[in-house]
């Protein structure tokens, strides 16, 4: 069996339980890779979702115009009585626009929840005073501008 012949081997899943004897051969490694490329390459949906992107950028084949108004006309693009109307409503660019911001964000937006509150307890403590010596250096501060002998600095 030449090397030809062995990368034309349909896409079959080679015996995975084989022995590392049989895996060092080209009759097993060559269908196993072709296997795991072809697969890949299968599951590719840039296409897709590039044909997605133009349909939401106003950019449709005319072979969806086709499928799409095939019911209601006979032939696209002759005038023909239309048993409605088909209005001009760009609903898919708010999805759009929402979903690349979720996009764009995912890997960069992160939240740390605590879960255990005497750390919770111990910032809150920590917070209150800081405020609390805040607002006491502000009174005192308001106290001696108005001529009380409050005993302590501005």
């Amino acid at each position: 069996m030449s090397e030809r012949d062995l990368r034309a081997t349909p896409l079959v899943m080679p015996d995975q339980r084989a022995s590392t004897a049989t895996k060092q051969t080209k009759a097993w490694y060559i269908p196993n890779c072709n296997y795991w490329i072809n697969l890949a390459i299968g599951q590719n949906d840039k296409t897709v979702t590039q044909k997605f992107l133009d349909a939401a950028n106003g950019l449709v084949d005319p072979k969806t115009y086709e499928y799409v108004l095939r019911n209601y006309i006979d032939k696209v693009g002759e005038k023909a009585v239309m048993y409605g109307e088909i209005r001009d409503v760009d609903f898919l660019t708010p999805i759009k626009e929402r979903y690349m911001g979720e996009f764009i964000n995912m890997f960069s937006n992160y939240q740390v929840f605590n879960n255990d509150p005497s750390v919770t307890l111990a910032r809150n403590k920590v917070l209150a005073d800081k405020v609390m010596a805040y607002c006491n250096q502000e009174i005192i501060n308001r106290l001696n501008e108005a001529g009380f002998n409050t005993g302590q600095d501005n």
